[in-house]
């Protein structure tokens, strides 16, 4: 496979970092936008989608603005629920030799904006976290605009939550989501003496499922599973260490339904295919389903023996196959 450009291979890389934003990619007297970016933001700002030559088959999707007209476009696409990243050139392009070194000066949302021509004068700026406990729920608001910053505890309440934002009027929610994590934390601190020790970075146990549906007395769905025990298929989240992963686990049949989005980007595919020690060459046609073309999409799969299980109460999985498995008589 061609290497890409000395340009776009510094451009992928910073793109890495800022997997959520659109990347404006200062190159001369204009900020570019390319790949994945340049077809989000020639559909929002109205923009001609142009090529460009990146060093593989195809020319990279391109599109751009003028440097000076960058807060026009800024405030669209924030105004649209997007984040913008601003990479600038931090040398001299006429007294640099080689590769212009390049660095992201500034991530812009809407709760992020500091800048007093892209604010409204008439609303506070308010980014919020939510922090989620057992019986309340912690609510921080920060204007960065003015520097205003205050929490305040309320009750773990959905209605409560909602009328609290709407109330607020915010610009920007952050959620901590460490479900996973609040999960293993449980298992480490039951009190249980496991055959396999519950870890962070490693796929519970058949005995962590028993012990987690008997203690909620219900299904339950665990979701966004460590990156390093998962597919090389599966989305990787914007915080790049867990994936947009699903599994739901029954009492008495354990996992009932594994799922996931699918990882549509193919740079981020190919990073993690890589990463998990996956050839391309094995897989050539699932990739070219990437390279070729696609769309964001899911999928599932149910293990019918647990459904069985899960519905009759049947606790030997074995008791619910329809064919006789005994040592020593397969003859095919």
């Amino acid at each position: 496979m061609p290497q890409y450009t000395p340009m776009m291979q510094q451009y992928l890389e910073t793109k890495k970092e800022y997997k959520d934003c659109i990347l404006f990619y200062r190159l001369g007297d204009f900020y570019e936008m390319f790949f994945d970016d340049a077809v989000t933001a020639s559909r929002e700002l109205e923009l001609t989608l142009t090529g460009k030559d990146c060093g593989q088959e195809e020319r990279a999707p391109m599109c751009g603005i003028p440097h000076h007209a960058a807060e026009i476009y800024i405030s669209k696409l924030i105004s649209k629920g997007y984040k913008v990243a601003i990479c600038e050139q931090l040398e001299d392009p006429k007294a640099t030799k080689g590769m212009v070194k390049r660095g992201i000066v500034d991530v812009i949302s809407k709760g992020t904006i500091a800048d007093n021509d892209l604010l409204n004068d008439k609303d506070a700026s308010y980014i919020a976290s939510i922090l989620f406990f057992n019986d309340s729920i912690l609510l921080t608001i920060l204007d960065i605009s003015t520097g205003y910053l205050a929490s305040m505890s309320i009750e773990n309440n959905e209605e409560t939550l909602i009328n609290e934002i709407l109330g607020l009027n915010l610009k920007e929610v952050i959620f901590v989501d460490n479900l996973n994590t609040a999960l293993i934390d449980l298992l480490k601190n039951s009190g249980e003496r496991w055959e396999f020790e519950p870890s962070y970075e490693e796929d519970i146990a058949k005995e962590h499922e028993r012990w987690l549906t008997n203690y909620f007395s219900v299904p339950v769905f665990i979701k966004n599973w460590p990156a390093g025990i998962k597919a090389y298929y599966m989305k990787l989240n914007e915080d790049g260490k867990t994936v947009a992963g699903v599994d739901l686990e029954v009492p008495g049949a354990g996992e009932l339904i594994g799922g996931s989005q699918r990882e549509e980007k193919l740079d981020v595919l190919l990073d993690r295919m890589k990463e998990l020690g996956v050839e391309e060459e094995s897989i050539e046609w699932y990739v070219n389903l990437r390279r070729y073309g696609g769309c964001i999409h899911s999928g599932f799969g149910m293990g019918f023996e647990r459904l069985i299980m899960y519905l009759t109460g049947i606790e030997n999985i074995r008791d619910v196959i329809p064919y006789p498995r005994t040592p020593g008589s397969c003859e095919f």
